[in-house]
């Protein structure tokens, strides 16, 4: 039997006991685990890591952020300070030969990756053929790449410039910083290349699992909240402060509980629906509800209605703008009374066995159902104040023009309302 480490969000063990009741505490420990491995692997202790964040003395630099559990309670949780960048080795690469332009991102291949690029034999030019084509990186796939100068040179300007702009964002001072390459996307960034107030630009020898080896050097931590009336200093030689205090280190250092995952089963109902609880990894923090969960193919009819509905904004203001916990509830109740159906949520209904992101803080314009072509309206959007915006195709033709009008709202807002997407009819979705 082989150890199993459950890492929280700030690069920190998290015993079976508490993830049972706070999952959610898991949802962003790829990045910190990423950085933290990448200062281990690179020997640099202070600077930066692109998945873009900050390190500080070999950890990664923490921020506040709010998360909303389905209980509906408040929690203000650090979280690791990251820019999410949606390049990849898998990243495709859009090409207009008409008009000579270039897009990179936002879809990708992602797990077809071995199948559709270049690379492979495949039909999809991707990040990674582009640094094959540049001769930055070789011995991934069977095929040679070859592609004109053209295309080549405006991904690796965007490229730089994307990361340039970022690296700049997460700096607090003036002072050039070291940059430390990790993941697949790096492979598109010229280490040879100078970039702005930066010192060195290091790819390390085992780039691509900087993720498992910063999971291996975690830190133990714990938090206890208690009030004590402790007697002044001098009254005592302090000595009830240190018993106190060593008291806590004895309930902080209890030994941890341990839960064989192997041996736990997946739970159905009479209907074959997949009874998730909280210690399921992603279900939501715990607490009393359970998340029932079917396959796309479950929804087939033209009469079944699914609807995909999240936060948008800033992470971190929303520790000052607290959420009410019920924009995005309020939203989908907007959209039922405007379509003059039902479509509930939070009301004992089905969740979609699926990601409608793709990948960590997109636009509304690289959500899949965007990239796929789906109507982007009629949409909702509500604020903390329950105060409701809907875009229609009167003025929203787009997802692009639907982004650049909700995120004028959402800034207008507070920066942290819910958002409601269009009802997708089974058969579409099947």
């Amino acid at each position: 039997m082989y150890p199993v480490f459950l890492l929280e969000t700030y690069g920190t063990l998290l015993s079976s006991e508490d993830l049972s009741c706070w999952s959610v505490f898991t949802c962003a420990s790829g990045s910190t685990n990423s950085m933290i491995g990448a200062a281990h692997l690179s020997g640099i202790k202070n600077g930066i890591v692109i998945d873009i964040g900050v390190i500080v003395n070999g950890r990664s630099r923490q921020t506040q952020t709010v998360i909303m559990s389905f209980s509906s309670s408040v929690l203000n949780t650090p979280v690791t300070d990251t820019v999410s960048l949606p390049l990849g080795g898998g990243t495709i690469i859009h090409v207009n030969e008409k008009e000579h332009t270039v897009q990179v991102e936002p879809d990708s291949v992602a797990y077809r990756f071995d199948q559709e690029a270049l690379a492979f034999g495949g039909k999809t030019m991707t990040g990674t053929d582009i640094a094959f084509a540049a001769g930055l990186a070789t011995g991934i796939g069977h095929c040679s790449v070859k592609l004109s100068s053209f295309i080549v040179e405006q991904v690796l300007d965007y490229v730089k410039e994307l990361v340039t702009r970022n690296i700049e964002r997460m700096k607090t001072n003036i002072e050039p910083v070291p940059v430390v390459l990790c993941g697949g996307g790096s492979i598109l960034i010229d280490i040879d290349q100078s970039f702005p107030d930066v010192t060195q630009m290091v790819r390390i020898d085992h780039f691509a699992v900087c993720n498992a080896v910063g999971a291996v050097l975690c830190l133990i931590s714990a938090s206890m909240d208690l009030i004590f009336d402790l007697l002044p200093s001098p009254v005592d030689g302090d000595q009830q402060r240190k018993h106190v205090i060593d008291q806590l280190i004895v309930d902080v250092c209890q030994p941890p509980i341990y839960i064989d995952l192997t041996k736990k089963r997946p739970t159905f109902d009479g209907n074959g629906v997949w009874c998730i609880d909280s210690i399921v990894l992603g279900s939501g923090g715990g607490g009393k509800y359970k998340m029932r969960v079917v396959p796309t193919s479950y929804f087939a009819a033209s009469s079944d209605l699914i609807v995909g509905a999240g936060f948008m904004g800033a992470p971190t203001v929303s520790h000052e703008l607290l959420p009410n916990g019920h924009e995005c509830l309020e939203a989908v109740n907007v959209l039922e009374k405007y379509l003059s159906t039902n479509i509930a949520v939070k009301k004992d209904i089905f969740c979609i066995d699926g990601d409608a992101m793709g990948r960590a803080f997109p636009y509304l314009n690289q959500c899949l159902s965007s990239i796929h072509g789906l109507p982007a309206t009629p949409s909702w959007l509500c604020d903390v104040r329950s105060g409701t915006i809907i875009g229609t195709d009167e003025s929203i033709s787009n997802s692009q023009e639907l982004e650049e009008f909700f995120r004028k709202e959402c800034t207008e807002r507070g920066l942290c309302v819910g958002v409601a997407f269009p009802p997708i009819h089974g058969t579409a979705w099947s």
